[in-house]
Order: C-alpha cells, then structure tokens, then sequence
C-alpha cells in the first residue's frame, strides 16, 4: 500500500514538471497561506517604493516647516522695520475665555492701537476655539504686543496654557472686512462676530460698525473661513 502511494506521488510531480501545472504539494502550501521565496526583483521593488514614500513624506513635512515659517514672528526684524505685517494670531487661548475677557487683558496696554478683533467661537458649546485674530493700526505695536504676550501663561481659570503670538495668514483690517462682510457670521450675538474699531481721527480705537453684505449669500451655505 505504501509503495503505491509513493508512486503515485512521484508520477504526479513528473507529471507537473512535465506539463508545466503545479504541484499538488505546492497547490495545499498556497491554500494555506505559505508562499514561495520572493524573487530579488520584488525585494528591489519593495525597497524602492518604501524609499519613494519616505522621500514624499519628508518633502510634505519640509512644505508644511516652509509655510510655518512665514507666520513666525521675530521681534528684531519688527524692530528693524523690516517685517510690516500688523495682523497677529493669537494661539493657546483657554476655551473658557470670551470675547470680553480676552479684550479685557489686551486693552490693560493696547486699548486704542488696534482696529480688527475676532475670537472664533463653536457653537455647538459656546466655548471659544483657542485663538484670535487682532490687527494693530501701526505695526509698531507688534513687537510690545509679543513682548507682553508670546509665551506667558494666562491669568485666568488657572490654565496651564502658554500664550503664542504668530502671524495670521490674512493680514490688514480691509482684507478681514472683505473676507467676513458676507459671512452668516454677521447675524450672530455681537460677542462671536469679527469686531472692527476706528483707525484714526477722534473715535480711533472705536468700535465701528461693519460694512453691509455686498454679495447675495445662499441661505445655509458653509462658511469658508479656515486660519
């Protein structure tokens, strides 16, 4: 009995390799899973596609430093006169402060210098969403801005948070105007829409009053705004 089924097992593997069909050995081997070596082209393959993947990868991150960059703030330069940019971000905001008491701390040295405010709120819990947008009349005002701000803790509710001051990507009061006149945000409480205040003459440092839509806005369109 055994040497039949020796022979019958030689006959079919001379049969495979003569017909060119697999072995039935080979044949149980795949429906288990196991695979045959990979031949050296599939390695070269395999490394080369995992070595184009990281090359992609570290071009994404060097990208994403680049345009991080643009927004850092170095107070030198301000000094120097040789960065202008007025329009500031505000990071690391605690979630419970509002409107009123981010003015607040800011108006206890800045009261008058600035001319556009927003502290972006959620809605779904009235909380704000840890940064603000201010625009100074005078860039010069950046620099002790950043000195009195970038990387203090802040006063209230005992938050942990350290305060960081970068630039925004949207600069100057006109653009902020242009860029929210026809937002839905506009008909919301006045303590979540983008504030803007007078930039010169008697009433400098003023709230004013915000220039009316000039677009026609479809009811329930999304909102485009994204720092």
């Amino acid at each position: 009995m055994r040497n039949n089924f020796a022979e019958m097992a030689t006959f079919e593997k001379s049969r495979s390799l003569s017909t060119g069909a697999t072995p039935r050995g080979d044949r149980e081997a795949g429906k288990t899973g196991k695979s045959m070596p990979s031949s050296p082209n599939h390695h070269f393959r395999y490394r080369h596609k995992a070595k184009t993947a990281r090359h992609r990868q570290r071009s994404i991150n060097s990208r994403k430093d680049e345009d991080l960059s643009k927004y850092e703030l170095n107070p030198r330069r301000v000094a120097a006169g040789q960065d202008t940019r007025a329009t500031l971000m505000i990071k690391n905001i605690p979630n419970k402060y509002d409107q009123e008491m981010l003015l607040e701390a800011i108006n206890k040295r800045f009261r008058g210098s600035y001319d556009f405010f927003y502290l972006p709120i959620d809605f779904k819990n009235k909380c704000n969403v840890g940064y603000a947008f201010i625009n100074f009349i005078s860039y010069e005002t950046v620099g002790p801005f950043f000195e009195e701000f970038n990387q203090k803790k802040w006063e209230k509710f005992n938050s942990e948070k350290v305060c960081k001051i970068t630039y925004a990507r949207i600069q100057g009061k006109n653009a902020f105007i242009d860029h929210f006149r026809n937002s839905s945000l506009m008909y919301e409480d006045l303590t979540c829409r983008p504030l803007i205040f007078h930039s010169s003459g008697p009433a400098i440092g003023e709230l004013e009053q915000f220039p009316p839509a000039n677009v026609l806005r479809r009811p329930n369109a999304p909102e485009d705004f994204q720092e």
